[in-house]
């Protein structure tokens, strides 16, 4: 867990570089001495897009990370939603490479009506569905024997009161802020980077997450991400991000200045990208502005 200040501002000289480092250098190691059977996932869908699409730096980062942990032996699936599947078989088709050699694995919606109350929430009790393909996930082929779940560019929930508590962190949790930035109404929800609620668009993928750490299995976790709402920024407090900031925590958050290029940083450790606009939970970057 990492810790810090609650007055931190997230800037590249205080945080970034060793952070960076640190979490790198984990994610490979760990991939390159554990890696067996893993799966990626990616997606975030922006329903205000004109078209309406998933964005565009995720899924071509996930599909090349594929390929590459599927040259070096490994045995890779992608996972996400109806969203981005797609984008998925389309980037399969360009790579050559077919759905027998890098399974595509669709995360079921919680309804099919927009509007149902399961769509717009992430509480346990409305989402039956997502707990039960995450059980059956773990029990499949799929998810025996995993060793690794990578999410990148995937949007997770905002935090909660308990979860703000229980981050680790120097001094006390910012409640203040946190009542007035964060109101009862839109936690647990998922936001793009314009703040619009997208909970709906989203299906429940950080499930798979909880019920690892329920089942104490053995996979490791490892997030890359460029805001700070994706899976894995819980790793960093709340008021690093504040309203942008994801609740869940994986074992290993890398930064990146965009989702895409993180996925570069895992296979080519020792290259670099200059200039890249750095967000908040990916693997590398130079400057820091929203997207």
């Amino acid at each position: 867990m990492v810790k810090a200040n609650s007055s931190l501002t997230f800037t590249p000289c205080s945080f970034q570089k060793p952070f960076i480092k640190k979490s790198l250098a984990g994610a490979v190691s760990s991939l390159v001495t554990r890696g067996k059977k893993i799966v990626i996932i990616t997606g975030f869908y922006i329903p205000i897009g004109d078209p309406p699409a998933t964005e565009t730096d995720g899924p071509p980062g996930a599909l090349i990370l594929a390929e590459g942990l599927k040259y070096l032996g490994m045995e890779v699936s992608l996972l996400s939603d109806e969203y981005t599947l797609p984008a998925l078989k389309a980037g399969l088709k360009a790579l050559n490479l077919s759905q027998n050699e890098i399974p595509l694995i669709c995360f079921p919606l919680e309804h099919s009506d927009l509007d149902h109350r399961s769509r717009m929430l992430n509480e346990e009790n409305e989402s039956s569905e997502s707990a039960r393909f995450s059980h059956h996930f773990f029990e499949s082929l799929w998810g025996q024997s995993l060793t690794h779940l990578v999410y990148i560019e995937r949007v997770g929930p905002n935090h909660t009161l308990e979860s703000l508590i229980a981050q680790e962190r120097q001094g006390k949790p910012p409640l203040k802020d946190f009542e007035t930035i964060l109101p009862p109404p839109i936690r647990n929800r998922c936001f793009s980077s314009r703040l619009e609620d997208i909970t709906r668009f989203t299906a429940k993928t950080h499930f798979l997450l909880d019920l690892a750490e329920r089942l104490n299995l053995p996979a490791e976790s490892i997030g890359i991400g460029d805001r700070g709402n994706e899976i894995g920024a819980g790793k960093i407090p709340w008021e690093v991000f504040k309203q942008y900031s994801s609740t869940n925590q994986l074992g290993r958050l890398c930064l990146a200045g965009r989702s895409g290029l993180g996925h570069g940083k895992i296979r080519h450790p020792r290259k670099s990208h200059s200039g890249a606009r750095g967000n908040g939970s990916g693997l590398s970057g130079s400057s820091w502005s929203s997207h």
